[in-house]
């Protein structure tokens, strides 16, 4: 991705978050959640560019993010459904992995992708 293809400072980003939740039958369950932030800069090095996004977390607090240029589309997206199909990918793999020991994981992300074939 060339620099000039990067995201404007401001532009609101999505991304895949790990939720750690508790209940009466079982602790430490885990969910995928899918969480927003703003794009509020960029931290460059020589070797490397990260952008730093900052939004509220899968625990309600604010939290700073960062993700390569090159990574958008694959673990940062400009849209809520597709961080909801990565999220969807990532939940089918663990209950596929897991799902003889844990029950099925919660999917908080299901009504983003609604009406999408």
């Amino acid at each position: 991705m060339k620099r000039e293809d990067w995201p404007e400072i401001g532009t609101q980003l999505y991304f895949v978050c790990e939720h750690i939740y508790n209940t009466e039958e079982r602790i430490a369950n885990k969910e995928y959640v899918v969480c927003s932030g703003k794009l509020t800069g960029y931290n460059e090095n020589s070797s490397w560019t990260a952008m730093r996004i900052v939004g509220t977390g899968p625990y309600g607090y604010e939290i700073v993010s960062y993700y390569k240029p090159q990574e958008i589309g694959a673990k940062v997206f400009y849209s809520a459904k597709e961080a909801a199909q990565r999220a969807k990918q990532l939940t089918d793999h663990d209950d596929k992995v897991w799902g003889a020991v844990s029950p099925p994981m919660r999917r908080p992300w299901a009504y983003l992708l609604e009406g999408s074939k």
